[in-house]
């Protein structure tokens, strides 16, 4: 088979691609030493779907001058060995499993010249191109001798070759673009779930602080009402003596009731809507939204007594009728209406 140059592989590469051959030939130059060194640095190179350039480790031998009959060693050496992909094998192999019909394509003339690339890496100062032959000497005249007595001969164990991990020159553009895109895509989720769980500790505060300035409010409220009421006892009775000596009963002064102007008891008839209470919600939120005022929610709990039991323990996903509430009954600023507010409270928070 016709072998084929360095000059015609390149010719052939650049027509194959349409490449410009200087281009061709300024890669082909760099390839050798990119190749030529990696061998020295790891021994071997895998050039994915061509094959595999490694060094071999030949020990020395013993041999015998067979012209004296006298032994001496044969030096070891690198050996650079090509090995073709299996791909390129069937492709040489099966001409029919080729996509190139031609028997004299440069791929098949360069898988048949493989050993000329090995010289070529040879000639860099790999090692030898091809394995050293036996010495040749020429044949002597006889000469009569004394036997010598036979020298054992040593035994040379040979070393197992070397094998480096094989290097794979590919392009890392693809992966390193893929390490970028899941790095981004896990600093994404991680950020999703920071602000989730920042959202989350937002509202359970939130939730908290409202309820803790709601138990304030309310045992402020209590110790007013307590106050209102102790001030308002009626002495105990005390017992008189007459002359007589006989107890007198002294009855207790009935405190002077103040008709009220608020419109309460109110018939709760007319709505401004309902909701359904969602995790979380209670009437104070609820009255807070609608009314503007927290203490209105003893108002929509009196509008809803036939289906709420408690005020503090109401099933999630209960409707809740939103009550209209009467002007008067809506102004706190009104002392009788604080008032009566007061002590609605009192009174449910104490079921």
């Amino acid at each position: 088979m016709e072998k084929l140059s360095w000059t015609e592989l390149r010719k052939s590469i650049a027509e194959r691609i349409n490449a410009d051959e200087k281009e061709v030939a300024a890669f082909m130059s760099a390839l050798i030493p990119a190749i030529t060194k990696a061998l020295r640095e790891d021994r071997q190179v895998r050039i994915t779907n061509l094959g595999t350039f490694k060094l071999q480790s030949v020990a020395p031998r013993r041999s015998v001058n067979v012209a004296t009959g006298e032994a001496f060693t044969l030096p070891g050496y690198e050996k650079l060995v090509f090995a073709p992909e299996s791909s390129i094998k069937e492709l040489l192999g099966n001409p029919k499993a080729s996509p190139i019909e031609d028997d004299n394509t440069p791929l098949q003339k360069l898988g048949a010249q493989a050993d000329e690339i090995v010289d070529i890496l040879g000639d860099l100062g790999q090692g030898p191109k091809a394995t050293p032959a036996e010495p040749v000497v020429e044949e002597p005249q006889p000469v009569v001798e004394e036997p010598k007595a036979e020298e054992p001969q040593p035994v040379v164990e040979e070393p197992k070759p070397i094998v480096a991990e094989p290097i794979i020159m590919t392009s890392t553009k693809e992966e390193k673009k893929e390490k970028k895109g899941r790095t981004w895509l896990v600093v994404g989720i991680t950020v999703l779930i920071f602000a989730l769980l920042l959202a989350a500790a937002f509202l359970f505060v939130g939730n908290r602080f409202i309820s803790w300035v709601e138990n304030l409010h309310n045992k402020a409220t209590q110790t007013e009402q307590v106050e209102q009421v102790d001030s308002n006892q009626v002495a105990e009775p005390t017992e008189a003596t007459d002359q007589n000596n006989t107890p007198e009963v002294v009855e207790p002064a009935q405190p002077t009731q103040t008709k009220s102007n608020l419109p309460y008891p109110y018939e709760w008839k007319e709505f401004i809507g309902s909701e359904r209470l969602s995790e979380g919600s209670r009437l104070a939120l609820l009255a807070r939204k609608y009314y503007n005022e927290t203490d209105m929610w003893v108002f929509i709990y009196e509008a809803n007594r036939n289906t709420v039991q408690h005020p503090s323990d109401i099933p999630v996903g209960t409707k809740i009728r939103l009550p209209k509430i009467p002007r008067e009954l809506r102004d706190l600023s009104n002392p009788e209406t604080r008032k009566l507010v007061d002590e609605l409270i009192v009174k449910y928070k104490a079921l």
